[in-house]
């Protein structure tokens, strides 16, 4: 499977729960990189309208963002 590599930013709270995963996954030697990859990959498969979903989350996290 062919990687492509892109920066993200995340708000702080994200990446310290994005930490804590990777501290519980330490048995398996998660990444964060492979964490969220792996992440991304059940969204996408389970999910039949991304676009849809993904424009729905959007908004809620702006307007969380926002407040």
């Amino acid at each position: 499977m062919r990687t492509e590599r892109f920066g993200v930013s995340v708000p702080e709270e994200i990446a310290e729960k994005l930490e804590e995963l990777v501290d519980e996954c330490d048995d398996l030697g998660a990444t964060r990189s492979e964490i969220i990859s792996a992440v991304l990959a059940a969204y996408f498969q389970t999910c039949d309208d991304s676009t849809a979903r993904t424009r729905e989350v959007l908004k809620r996290y702006r307007t969380e963002k926002n407040e």
